[in-house]
């Protein structure tokens, strides 16, 4: 696995930020930090054996925008150039960078980041009206397993003792569930039950492993952001599997307060997988769960000091005794 081309560009922007404050383009800066940014795949371009085009559109107050519309052209330019700087000559892409003004009418992203029953009930049922195939090329069981585990979940069948064997019998070996019996499963709980779960079930539909087909997939996404971004969330393009995007659920971004995306991106580059896993849980957890958040902040900071400890030779204290951990990188299995 590799970082999608999308997770290089959002890497990069915090220290492209850096860059027009030191060199004082403070306008530059003014829109970094106020904009709503939206970062895209814009075209293609066959010179040089293919060169991907990517466009990241800054949308700011109209307010703000009127106030340097006269500046824009040198404003994107000098965005432009601190991303090229940041991301090299050599990345294989080319990204543009537009300023524009938000739409007047348009409310900011909700802050709470709880996603609506009614997003959640119109996925689902868009889902229907499609008549997907959720698990793809799994099946039901396969698909269940990567998110939940099926044996710690009660059997609705008296045959059985939990939901991995009840599950198999009547998908498996009988196929007897109607294609959609998992949106009103009250054991998975899609309508009403973990925010996290929610949003990881429908990552999975589109992951490369479930959706083979990449216009299927691509077809899938959108519909799906159609919907979640009415909640101020976006299924993004991650990593890249054998030449295909993964998707993971995210806020929608607001100025260049991306930190977590530049910690994912310095994570895949040291090789630190649990620190990588752990902050897509806080992003598809939000502000829905303050608990667990806090929970899990606490632990990338531990995991952070470790993997210093462990660069410096340092051993530490573990579980009453002295302790090293060991890091795999996001690209092994």
């Amino acid at each position: 696995m590799s970082l999608s081309v999308r997770r290089q560009i959002e890497g990069a922007l915090p220290t492209a930020a850096e860059v027009v404050r030191e060199k004082a383009q403070n306008a530059a800066l003014s829109v970094l930090s106020s904009a709503q940014i939206e970062i895209v795949h814009s075209g293609d371009d066959n010179w040089n054996g293919g060169t991907e085009l990517w466009t990241v559109r800054l949308r700011i107050p109209v307010k703000s925008f009127v106030l340097v519309e006269n500046e824009i052209d040198e404003i994107s330019s000098q965005i432009a150039g601190a991303l090229s700087i940041v991301i090299g000559k050599d990345a294989g892409f080319w990204v543009s960078v537009e300023v524009c003004p938000r739409s007047a009418t348009e409310s900011p992203y909700s802050a709470s980041g709880v996603l609506s029953a009614r997003t959640r009930v119109a996925i689902l049922d868009e889902f229907r009206a499609r008549k997907i195939v959720w698990y793809g090329a799994l099946d039901d069981v396969r698909f269940l397993e990567r998110i939940y585990d099926l044996t710690q979940m009660p059997s609705y069948d008296s045959r059985y003792r939990d939901a991995y064997s009840d599950i198999y019998q009547h998908t498996i070996n009988n196929d007897d569930h109607p294609l959609d019996w998992v949106y009103s499963d009250r054991r998975i709980n899609l309508k009403s039950g973990s925010q996290e779960k929610f949003l990881e079930f429908v990552c999975q539909v589109v992951h490369p492993l479930v959706r083979t087909d990449p216009e299927e997939q691509d077809i899938l996404v959108r519909a799906i952001n159609a919907h979640l971004n009415r909640d101020g969330w976006e299924l993004v393009e991650d990593v890249v599997i054998d030449g295909r995007p993964n998707f993971v659920a995210e806020r929608k971004v607001h100025g260049i307060g991306i930190a977590i995306q530049r910690v994912k991106a310095v994570s895949t580059s040291i090789g630190a997988k649990t620190i990588y896993q752990e902050l897509e849980r806080l992003q598809r957890i939000g502000d829905a769960d303050p608990g667990a958040a806090i929970g899990i902040a606490k632990d990338l900071v531990e995991s952070c000091c470790k993997i210093v400890l462990n660069d410096r030779g340092r051993s530490f204290p573990g579980r009453g005794r002295n302790s090293r951990i060991i890091e795999t990188s996001p690209n092994s299995d």
